[in-house]
């Protein structure tokens, strides 16, 4: 009995295309989302953060008055406000956007992630 190479020739050209799609797919929130992805995986703030709503903070855009986390000047709400996870010892804030203009802008903090030096 003959046997096709057609088989062990579709394999070697299905199999690659397999493992690649499952690489892209497993790896799809981090590249989605880039440095923040830690919010994202987190149960405790995942409701923080959308594919483009959080970013690194400059220091000069948080403060802190009377016990209250502020960002450009609003208050961040207490159990909005957590320990920062990130490895970058960086403020990092999720914000509401408004998606009626392009590109969408921040129209407040949502959540507050303070580098626990603070």
């Amino acid at each position: 009995m003959i046997r096709s190479p057609l088989p062990a020739a579709i394999l070697e050209i299905v199999l690659p295309l397999l493992l690649v799609l499952a690489l892209l797919t497993a790896g799809r929130d981090a590249i989605a989302h880039g440095d923040a992805s830690w919010i994202m995986r987190d149960k405790a703030t995942e409701h923080c953060c959308g594919p483009e709503d959080c970013r690194p903070l400059d220091p000069a855009e948080v403060t802190r008055k009377d016990g209250a986390w502020l960002v450009n000047g609003i208050a961040v709400p207490p159990y909005n406000v957590f320990p920062s996870k990130a490895s970058d010892g960086r403020f990092w804030g999720c914000f509401y956007l408004n998606y009626d203009s392009a590109p969408p802008v921040e129209t407040g903090p949502r959540c507050l992630f303070v580098p626990m030096m603070f």
